[in-house]
């Protein structure tokens, strides 16, 4: 695998020092699906639309004190990351394909949905690597239906069938809408901590005091999986499931200040971005925010 010379083919616009893959300590693979989506269309775009907005990033992060492109950022077959993908069998056999290799390289794959229902697919294959896996969720709902709209693999089902597999702790952040069969199921499950809800400021204490006890429960190796629902509205309107209130871009990189600071994360992904036409602010924010993930994944 090689880079191109033309800066436009890579993620945030990098050179072949930046974004070659026998260097790059990161890796951006798009999972270009929404056949399982409740209402709402376009998640299918949200690679492309990630992958233009990220040539608009600034490279240097000024919080971070430097700029994440050094350890390189590899962009991984952008041209299966167009085309949407025709069923759940084609999702399974594109992840299948490359995150064994990602992961047997040493890479920190970055995954771009495409609706929820492209994670569950990948646990299989970080539990190999890492038997005492937990899951991190940034997320509106709980995602915990065995079955919608009789479908299992339906997004709405990505939590519960990620926790058909062995997970040693997950923790959801961001909840704000759970149905009552969801409710019931969740009473029994001591390996799930949720903290509930969104909008509080940034400032609020126990707000931060409650994100920190709940990462606190996670292993040592964490897979983060964001749903952007799990924003408020006022910053990522473009979704097919948005909620009222959220968390504010402050309080989701505060959880990920937490999360890479105490944690291993060993992987990640972004979904359920539905572009809208004309309004690049919420395809921006995803590409920053994959590029501060990044950044703190690999800070000095």
């Amino acid at each position: 695998m090689t880079a191109s010379t033309d800066l436009a083919s890579t993620y945030y616009g990098l050179p072949p020092t930046q974004s070659d893959y026998a260097t790059a300590r990161a890796a951006l693979l798009g999972v270009p699906y929404e056949g399982a989506v409740s209402y709402g269309h376009g998640a299918s775009r949200a690679p492309q639309a990630v992958f233009e907005a990220s040539q608009q990033v600034e490279l240097f992060d000024h919080e971070l004190g430097y700029s994440p492109c050094e350890v390189g950022i590899a962009t991984v077959d952008p041209d299966g990351s167009t085309a949407p993908l025709a069923d759940f069998a084609a999702v399974r056999a594109r992840i299948d394909r490359w995150w064994p290799k990602l992961l047997d390289d040493g890479k920190f794959p970055v995954m771009i949905g495409g609706d929820h229902s492209v994670m569950p697919p990948v646990v299989p294959h970080l539990l190999a690597r890492h038997p005492d896996l937990g899951i991190l969720q940034i997320d509106a709902h709980a995602d915990l239906r065995d079955s919608y709209d009789d479908n299992p693999n339906s997004h709405a089902c990505a939590m519960r069938r990620a926790l058909d597999h062995p997970i040693r702790h997950a923790v959801g952040i961001g909840i704000r809408n759970i149905s009552e069969d969801e409710w019931c199921w969740l009473q029994g499950q001591d390996h799930l901590t949720m903290v509930w809800g969104g909008g509080r400021s940034i400032s609020d204490d126990a707000w931060q005091a409650e994100v920190r006890e709940a990462i606190a429960r996670l292993p040592r190796h964490v897979y983060l999986t964001i749903d952007v629902d799990g924003l408020d509205p006022a910053i990522m309107p473009a979704t097919g499931t948005p909620e009222p209130g959220g968390l504010s871009w402050p309080q989701v990189c505060f959880v990920l200040q937490e999360l890479f600071a105490t944690r291993e994360v060993v992987a990640m992904d972004v979904n359920e971005l539905a572009p809208i036409d004309a309004l690049h602010g919420p395809d921006f924010l995803v590409a920053k925010l994959i590029y501060r993930a990044i950044g703190l994944k690999f800070k000095p």
